[in-house]
């Protein structure tokens, strides 16, 4: 019975570690009418996406929006600085 117990258990971990792997490989899609409406919150100009397609990025506060689930978060105490190097 401990083997069973022990099996699913392995499978259970190699599925996550499956369905951890596919989440990060799928693209966040934004609509380029919506990035042509958005706007920074701290300096309203507009964002740009980054390249990796998980963020919106404005160049003058050096801020970085992530996208959770295709929703982009344009909260500035959510927002991270960007480095500059």
């Amino acid at each position: 019975m401990e083997s069973y117990v022990l099996y699913i258990s392995i499978l259970y971990v190699e599925y996550e570690l499956e369905s951890e792997s596919a989440h990060k490989e799928i693209k966040t899609m934004i609509s380029q009418e919506l990035l042509d409406i958005l706007a920074c919150p701290k300096c309203k100009e507009a964002v740009s996406l980054n390249t990796t397609k998980d963020g919106l990025v404005c160049e003058k506060c050096s801020l970085l929006y992530e996208i959770r689930d295709d929703i982009p978060v344009m909260l500035v105490d959510e927002a991270k600085p960007l480095d500059k190097n």
